[in-house]
């Protein structure tokens, strides 16, 4: 009759442990991954965004809108105030299709990644890069009286109201601000 070396045996009861605990954790089901654009850090604001940019004509009309009616949510705001933010959201939404309709064709479209196209050369995606720029240049030239008009009529404590305080946290998917949370120092806590 053969017998295991206890070295082995001790082997075979760390795996058998290993294994058993891990069963439990395969077996659930795991959480949809959501599809993203911009998987890198950083990338969004290589694409002419920041993630606390109110105006990112990049993502349509619509997100435009959304974004200036959190605004007026956000904030107590007289009759004068706003009146002004209609005016920025009236100016923001014709920038941001303005922008849409010279922008179209210059990205390839998820279908269009999907179906493995070939790609542009690369000096057909530098003069897109210059148009794209452009154009949203020209968009935020478009709004800027508007933009200027409404944030100087807000009061210091108005402004205060939509500074992110020091140490606060959005939650996942909001804007934070001019700054990227990812890229910031360490916030130490006493």
């Amino acid at each position: 009759m053969k017998t295991i070396a206890p070295p082995a045996v001790a082997a075979l009861v760390a795996a058998s442990l290993a294994l058993g605990t891990m069963a439990p954790t395969l077996a659930q089901d795991a959480a949809p991954v959501q599809a993203r654009q911009d998987v890198h850090p950083g990338a969004a604001h290589r694409h002419g965004h920041s993630r606390g940019d109110l105006l990112g004509f990049d993502r349509g009309a619509e997100a435009v809108e959304v974004a200036i009616v959190r605004l007026g949510h956000r904030l107590d705001l007289n009759d004068e105030q706003k009146i002004l933010l209609d005016r920025l959201r009236t100016d923001a939404l014709a920038a941001a299709e303005t922008f849409e309709t010279e922008t179209a064709g210059l990205r390839p479209s998820r279908a269009d990644r999907d179906e493995a196209a070939t790609p542009p050369d690369i000096a057909t995606r530098f003069q897109n890069r210059i148009t794209l720029q452009a154009a949203r240049l020209a968009a935020l030239e478009a709004v800027q009286p508007a933009f200027v008009a409404f944030f100087e009529s807000l009061t210091e404590e108005q402004r205060a109201a939509l500074m992110p305080q020091p140490g606060e946290r959005r939650p996942i998917g909001r804007p934070a601000g001019d700054r990227d949370i990812r890229h910031a120092p360490p916030i130490h806590r006493n």
